[in-house]
């Protein structure tokens, strides 16, 4: 088992569309052959953020300033580590890109090159697993719709990200674009 720490933003696809519905799918269908943790699809804008009030404030502001953005999911990888052992590549497109540096301006925080992606697996699985999990996800029915989709992100969740996986918890959500209501969870 692997831990974090802090507070992260999260990119996550909205929650009645498909794409979400087959990413969860997969996701849980990974964790469940491989006990490993389950967890809502995302793509990590900024983790390891300290300070509940600091980190509301800051993720207020980053809301107001950036727009909706469209996340385009690419190639399945894996880098063997727990929290990248299968994800699917994100292109850092502009908009991404922009966020990311917004963030990172906003908390003084996200040290070295940004690596966009959405998780489909946590954990520790033996490389022969990963190898065939690896040529397979691509042609599961609840992954294959998703492959080379885009899907549209108009929120920021703010999740506690502290401690096991399955101890993480969304703490709010912010709309993006400026004048918009928060939406306490």
């Amino acid at each position: 088992m692997s831990k974090s720490v802090g507070y992260s933003l999260w990119l996550v696809p909205d929650r009645s569309s498909s794409i979400y519905q087959g990413l969860t799918s997969v996701i849980a269908e990974i964790a469940d052959r491989y006990s490993a943790p389950i967890f809502h699809p995302h793509v990590t804008l900024l983790g390891g953020l300290i300070g509940l009030s600091q980190v509301v404030g800051g993720t207020r502001k980053l809301a107001d300033m950036i727009m909706p953005l469209e996340i385009q999911l690419g190639d399945i990888r894996s880098h063997g580590t727990y929290f990248q052992l299968l994800f699917s590549k994100v292109e850092r497109t502009e908009a991404v890109m922009g966020a990311y540096a917004k963030a990172q301006a906003i908390f003084g925080a996200g040290e070295g090159e940004y690596f966009p992606h959405l998780s489909l697996a946590y954990g520790d699985i033996p490389e022969a697993d990963l190898d065939i999990l690896l040529d397979l996800i691509p042609r599961q029915p609840g992954f294959s719709s998703s492959v080379g989709r885009k899907f549209v992100v108009s929120e920021i969740e703010l999740w506690r990200t502290r401690g096991a996986v399955e101890d993480w918890r969304r703490v709010t959500t912010f709309p993006m674009g400026k004048a918009q209501a928060v939406k306490s969870c």
